[in-house]
Parts: structure tokens; sequence; C-alpha cells
């Protein structure tokens, strides 16, 4: 299981938890302006809010803040919707940040990246006309083809081993997409300036090591806890709602308790409502 996957379950299985002793309690029901506060009786430990407007789903509390918009019935959206993160996820408001940069999925990247180039080379060893001088390398310097140890990534003597015209001395640095890769680990393993490597220091790494030239940079986010949270509060109340959700349009009697008194007009079935 990757990162991603591990940090939705984990947090699936901490909100069954801290749920586990919730009740859904309905304290608002026009129409599809609809509230439910959901909470241990007694507590607000893990308590939260869902409140649903016209192409709005808005969850406050103490598991977090998130605002959705798509459609004018949230609840019947989201029953569809909400297994997926994804895209579940590209329905929150701009303001509120649903990924962060993650250490763990930066380190399985790289360590995804070792596992493709030690697969390419097995199978190119595999292959009866395999030749070790002709797995080159590019000098750093003069960009003609050069012999790197297959250990230790260094350079050997290449003016000597290929006799590169240029006669430059690239012994002792590291080439190679894996021996860079294994440089970088080693750098985020052992940490930026203060001791753990920040976002902006493994890009500037990535960057600077020209692992990524001419590829698409790596996601290396992850879904943040806020977002997490709030999505298993949603899934929550989806399955433990007091009654079921039946969407209906306000009736004549909620637009008048809500808006002020009706008043009848000339023709047949027609209605005005009249604000105090």
């Amino acid at each position: 299981m990757n990162v991603s996957d591990s940090l939705i379950k984990m947090h699936a299985e901490l909100a069954a938890k801290a749920f586990a002793d919730h009740v859904a309690t309905v304290m608002l029901d026009q129409g599809m302006y609809r509230s439910w506060r959901c909470q241990k009786p007694g507590s607000w430990m893990h308590g939260f809010d869902i409140t649903t407007t016209p192409g709005n789903l808005i969850v406050t509390g103490d598991v977090g803040d998130l605002v959705l918009t798509r459609t004018n019935d949230m609840i019947a959206w989201a029953r569809g919707s909400i297994r997926d993160p994804h895209y579940f996820s590209s329905k929150v408001v701009r303001d509120i940040p649903t990924e962060e940069w993650s250490y763990a999925k930066s380190l399985e990247w790289i360590n995804e990246e070792i596992a493709d180039v030690e697969r390419e080379e097995a199978e190119a060893r595999a292959d009866p006309d395999y030749d070790e001088l002709d797995n080159r390398e590019p000098c750093p310097r003069c960009g003609k083809s050069i012999l790197a140890d297959s250990t230790t990534g260094k350079l050997l003597q290449h003016d000597l081993v290929v006799g590169c015209p240029s006669k430059c001395s690239g012994s002792g640095e590291v080439v190679g997409r894996k021996f860079k890769l294994l440089e970088l680990r080693d750098e985020l393993e052992t940490g930026g300036l203060n001791g753990e490597m920040s976002e902006h220091e493994f890009g500037m790494a990535l960057y600077e090591s020209s692992i990524n030239d001419g590829c698409d940079w790596p996601d290396l986010k992850v879904y943040n806890s806020n977002f997490l949270w709030c999505r298993e509060a949603i899934k929550w109340l989806l399955a433990n709602m007091p009654e079921p959700y039946k969407p209906s349009p306000p009736s004549a009697a909620r637009m008048r308790g809500r808006f002020g008194r009706t008043r009848r007009l000339k023709g047949r079935n027609r209605l005005s409502v009249v604000a105090f």
C-alpha cells in the first residue's frame, strides 16, 4: 500500500473509533437548507456540524473545517462522489488547501525510481549480448561517453578507459540516474538545515540533481489531515442520518415560516410570499 492510501486508511480507522458513540441531531430541516450536529452526547470531542445549502456542503467543528461546492442537492452528490477522494477534493473551495508536501511520499518516489532503474539494469544484463563497456554515461564536463563503476557510481579515469578527447578529469564525480537518486535519498534522510528537510529544500535538491530533466515534476503531495477528517465526518453522516434523506423544494408552509405570510392572488393556485 502506498503512502497516500495508507494515510486515507489510517484516518478512516481513527474516525471509526472517534465517532463510535456519536449521534446525529437535526438542527435545521427546510428543504435543501439542512443542518446536523454530530457528537457524542455530553462531549464536543471530535464533534462536528454539517450544513447544506443549494450548491454548498459545509463541515465545521472539532474535526476541522471544509466547504465543498457543486450542485443544488449536495447530499445526493456526496453519496455518489465521496468514494473518490481525488474528485471529491477537487470540489473544495480554493481557499482551503487539501494537500501538503510529504516526506514519506518523497522517499517513496525515490525508492520507486531506484527500483525502476535496477529493474532495467537487470533486464539489460540478462541480454546475452550485454557488454559492461556499453553501459556508459555522458561525462558531466565534456559530454563524451565514459564508464562509471557499477557499485559506487564514481567515474573511472575515463580518459584512460575510453580515451576522452578532451582529457578532462572526471574522476570522483557521481553520474547516472541511479546514483543521483541515491545521493538525493541520502540528503532527504539526513535532513536539511534544521535536521528535517523542507519542501523547498527538497525541491531545490531535486532540481539541482537534474534527475527530472525533461520529465513531469513528480507528485509529492498527500491529502492533509483536515481534508481527510472532514471527509470521514461526511461519510459518517451519510451512513447515520436520523431519517432517509428525501430532498424536496420548500413547500408553501415552509416558505411562510421562513419569509412571512402568504397571500393568494387572483387566478388559480397563485401564491405570493410577503416578507415581514
